[in-house]
């Protein structure tokens, strides 16, 4: 049986488990007790296998003399994939607007986002080893260790051989062990479906959302079956397009179940390498940094969400300044979410609603009964995103691996 059918069975009974089993405290606390350890389980490998295989590839890069090309199509890729996105979203949420949404009072997230001096201050820590020791949802500080390391592994291979080998050794054990870990998914990812439609169960007055979720559904299903495999065709090697969006079926399941790129993190490498036919050169540098800075699906849902809270704080229509507002500081601020590989919207809303200003610094509270929807609309794109970068990236440097015709997992 193909992985991606083992994922979807699971899935399909966590949401029936989800929709149709009594309230029992016992039962209810037990799942989602599992449905939280399989989101561990699923981070498990994360950090060491960015750290083991970052600098492997950098080096591999450098000794082609490709790093810094790569780099600079990469971010180029990264923000006009981010643009269309939000472009898109935000043209979807124009033409067919949602109803305002009744202002009421709710309970906000205990969450801040850091400032500008904190995120530099833990990059660049008085002592290098804390990056070992830091909280669990930063993993920029790893990344720039990690690509320093691959900097200086080019310098002199007679003193840097012996290191090298090392790291391409645990690299490679990594890489295995979160093979294992897919495998474990596949069964996991029930209890973290189970979770997500109790979470939506408990969600009020639901007509109040369904326009706007019927916004986002409309948005990601332009990415994903017009956006993502006519811009493969054209810039990522011919073939049939649709065999792009097959391949990803799995990260895509498990982006829009868990909401999590740091979960969803060891699933996509291992589809992009073994279907897409990324390269570990490719790969193990783009993956890790497109997962902190290609947040263009959270662009495009935030886009689209701000301008319904702009528009249920007032009776009158969007103004061209407010429509450009919104693009220009969603692109920018989605450049910033590194530190939110889950709650990204969240970060991203409060980050758009401080700005704004005009009674609206509270705004995003409107939507937090429908935050689990936005949060998996969001993984879902940015893996969208994630993936297409890596693929355009591989083929116009020609580090494409061959895969097998129709054999995706």
């Amino acid at each position: 049986m193909k992985l991606w059918m083992k994922y979807l069975i699971a899935v399909a009974l966590g949401i029936g488990t989800g929709f149709f089993l009594p309230p029992i405290e016992a039962l209810e606390e037990a799942l989602t007790f599992l449905g939280g350890l399989s989101i561990n389980v699923g981070r498990y490998v994360l950090f060491p296998l960015v750290f083991f295989s970052l600098p492997i590839a950098v080096c591999q890069l450098k000794r082609l003399g490709k790093f810094r090309t790569l780099f600079i199509r990469a971010i180029l890729a990264m923000l006009i994939t981010t643009a269309v996105m939000l472009a898109v979203g935000m043209a979807v949420a124009l033409v067919l607007p949602s109803d305002r949404i009744p202002i009421t009072i709710q309970e906000d997230l205990d969450y801040s986002n850091p400032g500008f001096s904190e995120t530099v201050n833990r990059i660049v820590s008085p002592n290098l080893f804390q990056v070992f020791t830091g909280d669990a949802s930063l993993l920029l500080p790893l990344c720039v260790l990690a690509l320093l390391l691959g900097i200086f592994f080019h310098f002199d291979k007679e003193q840097t051989g012996p290191t090298f080998n090392l790291f391409d050794s645990l690299s490679r054990i990594f890489y295995r062990l979160n093979w294992y870990i897919i495998k474990l998914q596949a069964f996991l990812i029930f209890f973290i479906s189970f979770v997500t439609i109790r979470s939506l169960k408990g969600m009020s007055d639901f007509s109040f959302y369904s326009q706007h979720i019927i916004i986002l559904t409309i948005s990601s299903a332009l990415v994903l079956f017009i956006f993502y495999p006519i811009t493969l065709y054209f810039v990522g090697g011919r073939g049939n397009p649709l065999n792009h969006v097959y391949s990803i079926m799995t990260p895509l399941l498990t982006g829009l179940m868990s909401g999590d790129i740091f979960f969803n993190y060891g699933i996509l490498t291992a589809h992009l390498k073994e279907n897409e036919g990324i390269s570990r050169e490719v790969g193990g540098i783009t993956t890790p940094l497109l997962t902190l800075f290609a947040r263009s699906g959270t662009a495009l849902v935030g886009g689209a969400s701000m301008l319904l809270i702009i528009r249920s704080y007032t009776s009158l229509d969007l103004t061209p300044y407010q429509i450009l507002w919104v693009f220009f500081f969603s692109f920018i601020y989605s450049f910033a979410l590194s530190h939110a590989p889950r709650l990204g919207i969240y970060a991203l809303l409060s980050l758009l609603c401080g700005s704004y200003g005009r009674g609206l610094d509270k705004g995003y509270i409107l939507l937090l009964p429908m935050l689990p929807v936005l949060i998996g609309f969001s993984a879902l794109l940015d893996t969208v995103s994630i993936a297409l970068l890596s693929r355009i990236t591989a083929y116009n440097m020609d580090l494409l691996d061959e895969v097998p015709s129709k054999e995706f997992l």
